[in-house]
This record gives C-alpha cells, structure tokens and sequence, in this order.
C-alpha cells in the first residue's frame, strides 16, 4: 500500500472521498487522523453512515482549513473535476504542511477523451508532463 510505511498519526485529507471507501482503508491499515471533503452532501451522509466523523461538504477547489494543517493531501480522481487546476493546487498547497506529500491520480491522456468523461463532469485529462508543470507552477517542487 502507498501509505504502508506512514506515521500512524499523520494528518491525512482526502479530497473528493466520495462515500469513504479509501478513508474506510486508510483506517483498517491503521492510520487514526483521517479526514474527508466532498462537495457532494449524498456522499458525505454516506460517510457519516459508514461511521466516519471527520468528513465535511466542501468544495475541493478551495478546502477551508487552517494554513499547513494537513501532513497527506489525497486527491484521487477529483482534480480533473475542478475547472481551475492550478488555483486548486496552489489552495491545496497552503493546507500541506511544507515537507508534507500531495498524491495525485488522474485520467490520463485528453486523447482517450469520451462521453464517459463528459457525463462525469472532466474538464481535463492529463499526461504526466502537463500535472508536473502544474504541480511545479504551484510551488510544490
């Protein structure tokens, strides 16, 4: 697992956690400081259903937490659903903690492009090169 080796009480926050299934996993491998935004309010009563607490309805562009809370930003499959990418990470930015770890999955590839994409609210793909730059335009490296 990615987080195998993590300080159990490393304070971790997934954005867009949909209705917790990877804060369900993060939990069972024994990770204790888990947190969750979604915008969607169905997703998140999901969540608090499931037993999670620490999950609110929040807008991944722009989370509302104190500068450098958080030592673990995850964001799985959600980037690609904010329209500005580089305001988001550079929001995402201030909440890491400076040595802290952003982990970022997206589509790939605007070429594979489809109706699926479209139903699901994308404005972009990526390949790796364009998510390092903007990634790298945000000050994270």
């Amino acid at each position: 697992m990615l987080l195998e080796k993590e300080n159990r009480a490393a304070r971790i926050l997934d954005i867009g956690c949909g209705g917790g299934p990877l804060l369900l996993e993060l939990i069972k491998k024994g990770l204790i400081n888990i947190y969750g935004i979604d915008i969607s309010t169905n997703a998140i009563s999901k969540c608090k259903e499931r037993g999670l607490d620490n999950v609110l309805v929040m807008d991944g562009n722009s989370p509302d937490f104190e500068k450098a809370t958080f030592d673990i930003i995850i964001a799985s499959d959600s980037l690609e659903h904010l329209e500005n990418d580089v305001q988001a990470l550079d929001n995402w930015n201030k909440i890491l903690q400076t040595d802290g770890q952003l982990i970022v999955f997206v589509p790939a590839f605007n070429f594979l492009w489809s109706g699926h994409d479209a139903v699901n609210h994308h404005y972009r793909g990526y390949t790796s090169g364009k998510l390092k730059a903007k990634i790298t335009e945000t000050f994270f490296w």
